[in-house]
């Protein structure tokens, strides 16, 4: 099934449309494969992907956290998930937000 169709069966809301989605790929994985795996779905369904390149070496989560610090939206929700340790950041990230009553 194509992702057009998948979209026509699983209706997207109104608020998710036109709306950018930062995605932070896994620990050995880039911003490439993000891009590869996720642009067009997102796409079909009328979302911006925004992948950043992660940082080198031991920094890595450090340029997650930027680049998630840096996607915030201020008149909206900020949408971000990822894969793997890119997943793992982007929750940890959500719910500090979250526990301190910020958007």
């Amino acid at each position: 099934m194509c992702t057009a169709n998948r979209a026509r069966r699983f209706p997207i809301p109104e608020w998710l449309i036109q709306r950018s989605v930062t995605m932070l790929p896994g620990s050995g994985s880039d911003e490439v494969f993000i891009t590869s795996a996720f642009s067009r779905p997102l796409g079909a369904v009328g979302m911006r992907l925004v992948a950043p390149r992660p940082g080198s070496g031991g920094s890595v989560v450090h340029s997650y956290l930027a680049a998630l610090d840096a996607a915030l939206e201020p008149d909206a929700s900020t949408l971000v998930g990822g894969v793997s340790l890119g997943a793992q950041v982007a929750v940890v990230w959500a719910a500090d937000r979250a526990a301190r009553g910020l958007p």
